[in-house]
């Protein structure tokens, strides 16, 4: 082979590897840039049907930074920071109010999820003032759902907090924990239990012996685990962050028992069932 045949047979091989690595490159940074978007939020006049202006700017949401631990599998929260709003929570009730996320800054005219700041209002367990929860619903076939949480600050203001979840890149954990047979161990049975809003998704007949639940917060708020009746009332000795896990072990007798999240409003929104405890 002569040397212009060779160097041209040459080019034509790091042409094809460099071609090749783009195409093996563009889905890893396609997967990159999903899980690094910032979603810039607000909170505007009007209703999520008839949105009007900002009123007060939030801090985007986005996928948080920092070391996984605890049980595998567990689902992406895209959070905001705690924003604070210097208007008492009351004014924002009052004056007709909702909580826009929208695609990226760049798409600003694209909205992904929207939620009417009302609903259930109730006094805050660890502050002074009343405190609500809305939920977002997805807009434009984004994909994106979420939870916005208000509450007074103390000092006249309000604080704020804005979370998302994609329902369709989750994994069913909360249908396989409904699904799923309690798994008998040296101790008794061991039963899957999966928190989101607002509903708790677990088998609803057990029997009777030391069970152990293995609590899993897929939601996108704090949540707890509380098991009462037939002389029981225990729970967990501190709520759940968003993906994290935890256990609770009681031993069960025969009988009907309610289980239900003690945090807040949330049994009454829904994360309330009836437990029934058969003969072992």
């Amino acid at each position: 082979m002569n040397a212009s045949g060779y160097f041209l047979s040459r080019s034509v091989h790091i042409a094809s590897l460099l071609a090749l690595s783009l195409l093996l490159l563009v889905p890893a940074l396609a997967a990159q840039d999903d899980a690094n978007e910032v979603h810039p939020a607000h909170i505007h006049s009007g209703t999520c049907e008839q949105l009007g202006d900002v009123i007060y700017p939030l801090a985007d949401v986005a996928a948080p930074t920092g070391e996984e631990m605890g049980a595998a599998g567990s689902h992406p929260v895209k959070v905001s920071e705690v924003n604070h709003v210097d208007v008492p929570l009351q004014e924002i009730l009052d004056g007709g109010h909702a909580i826009n996320v929208h695609l990226s800054a760049e798409e600003i005219d694209t909205y992904i999820a929207c939620g009417n700041i009302g609903g259930l209002v109730h006094e805050r367990e660890n502050g002074e003032g009343m405190e609500v929860t809305i939920a977002l619903a997805e807009l434009n076939d984004s994909g994106h759902v979420g939870i916005a949480w208000l509450g007074d600050d103390g000092e006249g203001g309000t604080n704020v907090s804005v979370s998302l979840i994609e329902p369709d890149e989750m994994s069913s954990a909360g249908g396989a924990a409904a699904d799923a047979t309690p798994v008998a161990s040296a101790s008794g049975e061991n039963v899957a239990v999966s928190l989101t809003e607002f509903m708790i998704d677990m088998p609803t007949e057990l029997p009777a012996g030391p069970t152990t639940f293995e609590i899993t917060n897929d939601g996108t708020i704090e949540h707890n685990f509380e098991v009462e009746g037939q002389g029981i009332e225990e729970e967990l000795p501190e709520n759940l962050a968003p993906g994290a896990s935890g256990t609770l072990t009681v031993d069960l007798e025969p009988g009907t028992y309610e289980v239900y999240c003690p945090v807040g409003n949330h049994a009454d929104e829904g994360m309330r069932l009836e437990l029934t405890v058969t003969e072992g």
